[in-house]
Order: structure tokens, then C-alpha cells, then sequence
């Protein structure tokens, strides 16, 4: 490797995912640990020998699964550094390095580490029905349209659809519709409707992923028997097939398999389970920023899942 490096980057954060990786590289000797997927402004996605996708993030970027936060003062952007898919990323006890021009200071002091969501059912409805309600308030004004949010209204809101729908738009309706129904009918047909949604939309995380990785996070949350028994098919029916997707919405999906997900996104859950209005405001309006419609994709995910297995929550 040439040792002609740009300014240092330092770490901010990691997660548990990423802590494996870093513990790999736990020698002396620099190794080579996987190559470049993809180069955005705020994120470095490198693939490691197991095939398994990881993040560099941006310092204003949250927390997330198989990640690590970088601060480097005076850069904005990561494209700046001149990384290429395909460049070799390498690693040594201190350092991970790709190319000639990033070196990232590796600290192993900084785990972020989200405790699980654990529910009071006995308070969870009422608190749940209140902040979905804040919650839906919200999504009419803020939240992005082209995606899951045309069905949301129409079909679990019952309002009047302001827009003219797109054709992706009608036909994710009728593939949550199709989702739903097999969801309400004992998983019958489950994997023929899930492979519907795999992939469906637009963008690096297609808005079918978005909603199903969402609703997911809300059986995970849940942890009743109707919504494990669920979770366990789409777990059976996930695990054992080559997803249709994006390399990023595999990532994302196994993810929240297995009960992981962004900082952003676990706030907002946490929320809607907290007696916190200031809190669930703030939260809401991280979710929905997140990409182009991933968050408002997700949060919709999350809200009919619940509704789905939460009693007296909104219909």
C-alpha cells in the first residue's frame, strides 16, 4: 500500500456487527478484510469475505447495523477521497484503510450497543394509539409520496388520496393488500406475496423492502405469539432464498431479522411506546427524512404491523 494518506479519519461509533470485523483484525499485520461495494457522499459500503455488507458513515449520519461512524474535519463527502468499487479495503489492529488516500483510526471504546424494546402492555395501547395518531397527523404534511404512503392513506387511514397515484404506487397497494391478507390468514400463500414486495420500487432500498423490513421490526417489537409465529415463517421463507433485491436491501432486511436496525428507525419505535411528545415529534421527523421515501416506507411498515397485532391500536 503506499503511505501517502489524506488527513486521518477518526472513529466516532461502531456496532456490534461492525466489532467482529474490527476483531478479525485484531494483529500487527495488515490484511486485506473485503472490497468496495458502492461510494456515496456519507457512506462506504465494502463487502467482507463472508459476502456480509458493512457501512463507513458519515459523522451526520445515526448509527446502524454491521457500522461504523467517521469523523474527518474539513471533507463532506466521501466521493472526495477518489474510492472505487472494487478497491481492496484492508485492516490492521489500528487502522482500516482502503486505497491511498482513506485511513480510518480504529478505537474500540465507542460500542453502540441499542437496548432491546421492551413493552408495558398494559400501558402500550393507549400510549400507542396517542402517538400513532401524532404520528399519522405528521406523515399527512411531511411524508414522501411515490411509494407505501398512497395505500397508508387510502387503505388503512380511509382518506381521500390528494395525488394521482403512479403505477408503482396502485400496484404496492395491492401487493400490501395481497401481504395483509396472507398475514391475517395464517401465512397461507406467504411466500408468493412476500416475493412480491421483494424488490418492488425505485431507489437502493425499492419501497416493497422498506415496508416489509418495517413491518418486521414490528413483530420483533410485538413479541406475541400470533406475531412470532408469523415472524418465524418470514424468517423460514427469508433465510432460505437468494433475496431479488439490491445488495443494500439484503443488508437492510437480514438485518431486521435479526432484530437490528438504524438509530433513527429504533428511536422512533421506542417512541411510540414513550409519553414523550417532544420526543415522538423529533423522531418522526428523523424517520421521515431518511432517504427519498425509505423512511416514510419504513415508519408505514412499522405502524400497520402494529396495528396488526397490538389490540384497540389505529385501524
Amino acid at each position: 500500500m503506499n503511505s501517502e494518506f489524506n488527513a486521518e479519519c477518526l472513529t466516532l461509533s461502531f456496532d456490534e456487527g461492525f466489532k467482529k470485523l474490527m476483531d478479525r483484525g485484531n494483529a500487527e499485520a495488515v490484511s486485506q478484510v473485503g472490497i468496495v461495494h458502492s461510494v456515496f457522499n456519507k457512506v462506504i459500503n465494502f463487502k467482507d469475505h463472508k459476502n456480509q455488507l458493512h457501512s463507513l458513515l458519515h459523522r451526520d449520519m445515526d448509527n446502524g447495523p454491521y457500522s461504523i461512524r467517521v469523523d474527518r474535519k474539513g471533507s463532506c463527502s466521501f466521493q472526495d477521497f477518489l474510492i472505487h468499487v472494487n478497491d481492496a479495503v484492508y485492516m490492521s489492529k489500528d487502522y482500516l484503510v482502503i486505497g491511498n488516500l482513506f485511513k480510518l483510526k480504529l478505537s474500540r471504546s465507542r460500542l453502540w450497543q441499542p437496548q432491546p424494546i421492551k413493552l408495558d402492555l398494559n400501558r402500550a395501547y393507549d400510549l400507542l394509539n396517542k402517538n400513532i395518531e401524532r404520528y399519522n397527523q405528521y406523515l399527512l404534511v411531511s411524508g414522501s409520496s411515490g411509494g407505501v404512503k398512497h395505500y397508508y392513506l387510502k387503505n388503512h387511514l380511509h382518506l381521500p388520496v390528494k395525488h394521482h397515484p403512479t403505477l408503482i404506487e396502485k400496484e404496492l397497494e395491492k401487493r400490501i393488500l395481497n401481504f395483509r391478507w396472507s398475514v391475517q390468514n395464517n401465512g397461507q400463500a406467504l411466500e408468493e406475496h412476500i416475493n412480491a414486495l421483494l424488490g418492488f420500487g425505485n431507489g437502493l432500498t425499492p419501497s416493497g423492502d422498506d415496508f416489509l423490513a418495517g413491518y418486521i421490526l414490528a413483530l420483533n417489537t410485538v413479541q406475541r405469539r400470533e406475531a412470532s409465529k408469523i415472524l418465524r415463517k418470514i424468517k423460514g421463507l427469508l433465510g432460505a432464498q437468494k433475496l431479488p433485491t439490491t445488495d443494500i436491501s439484503i443488508t437492510m432486511l437480514k438485518a431486521t431479522l435479526e432484530g437490528k436496525t438504524r438509530e433513527y428507525i429504533h428511536q422512533f419505535i421506542c417512541s411510540l411506546f414513550d409519553d414523550d411528545d417532544s420526543r415522538m415529534i423529533r423522531n418522526t421527523e428523523q424517520v421521515l427524512a431518511i432517504g427519498s421515501s425509505s423512511g416514510t416506507d419504513l415508519s408505514i411498515g412499522i405502524s400497520v404491523g402494529l396495528s396488526d397485532f397490538l389490540e384497540d391500536s389505529v385501524k
